[in-house]
């Protein structure tokens, strides 16, 4: 039987999603991973429809609402009506169906991103702006926890997760204390945060609100409250669902008109062809001045010293003065400069009131001394 390479969305694989080869058999569509699962989607309940940022991904979907199938490779559509005959073929007639009319779509989409484009050439950055946060705010969170996990599989690439209580048992307690001050939707996400060992002093958040610290955060802050400030200021990309905002903009207007009809399946495809975790994570200025000042807005709700935001960014000019060393924050380079942002945090922090709280559990002592080469 002819295989296909493709890869498989399901809530059980550890990232999410893998990699597979598609079989089209007689009686159903089999996904074979390298660990040796496999998938199966039966004729008698499959659904099929092409989308992703070219139109030519095939996404097969079945009974089960959390497993999806994808490829982009050629001829999968003609193997699946061979292999399935009849068994198959309402399947495929209704993939064919919408492939013309998605074809359609796009050319209609065309017109009027073109005629949108001629009419606004002058004004497009701000209405576009606009446009793409209504189109967001359109689509429910789930969206960004589907997209979150798409990208959190390049996590490994960054470095090790580490384990040690004292490690990881910080930095979610620092989570767990930022929680309350998020809007009810967002305390409602499964905000999970990993310590990946790495020489960068960096953290970030996906959408969906799945977060990774990276080693030299904690060995480089001088306190906690440095290290919540960013985590908050992390957390607070999340809440404003920048990386959904940043990558629909990034897109176009085609994904950002179709995003704003409701249909997320070109955002899943992006995410799906690779690069998700860059861009997802990648923000304008507009967006981090905005995470800022929220962000020190939440670290002082949960009890911690907003001043440790702007300390951090003293910190960082003394490591790295233009962000250029390997140890500065990665994301640094296309932030706004330190000096503004310093200067933008004082200003705001003499309006907040810092609750009170209780010591932690965990500290930054016990966890620099856990972490290799302390």
């Amino acid at each position: 039987m002819a295989q296909f390479p493709g890869g498989v969305f399901d809530d059980g694989l550890p990232d999410g999603r893998a990699a597979a080869s598609l079989v089209p058999g007689p009686e159903a569509v089999e996904a074979r991973l390298d660990s040796g699962a496999v998938f199966v989607i039966g004729y008698d309940s499959l659904r099929m429809e092409f989308g992703g940022a070219t139109g030519r991904m095939l996404f097969l979907r079945g009974a089960e609402p959390r497993l999806t199938l994808f490829s982009e490779a050629p001829g999968l559509l003609e193997a699946i009506a061979a292999a399935g005959g009849p068994a198959s073929a309402g399947a495929v007639a209704g993939a064919r169906a919408g492939q013309a009319q998605t074809r359609k779509t796009h050319l209609r989409n065309w017109g009027i991103a073109l005629a949108v484009l001629v009419a606004l050439w002058f004004t497009v950055p701000p209405i576009f702006r606009v446009m793409v946060d209504g189109a967001v705010q359109q689509l429910p969170l789930s969206v960004d926890v589907k997209l979150g996990e798409l990208a959190s599989s390049e996590m490994a690439g960054l470095g090790p997760a580490i384990t040690d209580e004292a490690v990881a048992g910080f930095a979610t307690e620092i989570v767990e204390r930022l929680r309350p001050g998020l809007p009810p939707e967002i305390q409602a996400l499964d905000l999970k945060v990993t310590v990946i060992e790495s020489t960068q002093v960096n953290a970030f958040a996906l959408p969906g609100g799945r977060m990774a610290v990276l080693s030299g955060l904690l060995k480089k802050a001088d306190g906690v409250d440095m290290v919540a400030g960013v985590m908050a200021h992390e957390l607070m990309h999340v809440r404003h669902r920048h990386g959904m905002r940043h990558i629909v903009r990034a897109a176009g207007v085609i994904t950002a008109l179709t995003v704003l009809a409701g249909d997320a399946t070109g955002l899943l495809g992006i995410a799906a062809e690779g690069a998700a975790l860059a861009a997802l994570t990648s923000y304008s200025r507009e967006m981090e001045a905005e995470a800022d000042l929220d962000g020190v807005r939440l670290a002082a709700a949960a009890g911690f010293d907003p001043a440790g935001m702007p300390a951090f960014f003293r910190k960082l000019s003394e490591i790295a003065p233009d962000s250029q060393a390997p140890e500065a924050l990665s994301w640094m380079s296309s932030h706004p400069r330190h000096d503004e942002r310093i200067a933008a945090l004082e200003a705001a922090i003499p309006g907040l009131v810092r609750a009170e709280s209780t010591p932690m559990k965990h500290t930054l002592e016990a966890a620099r001394a856990a972490l290799k080469g302390d």
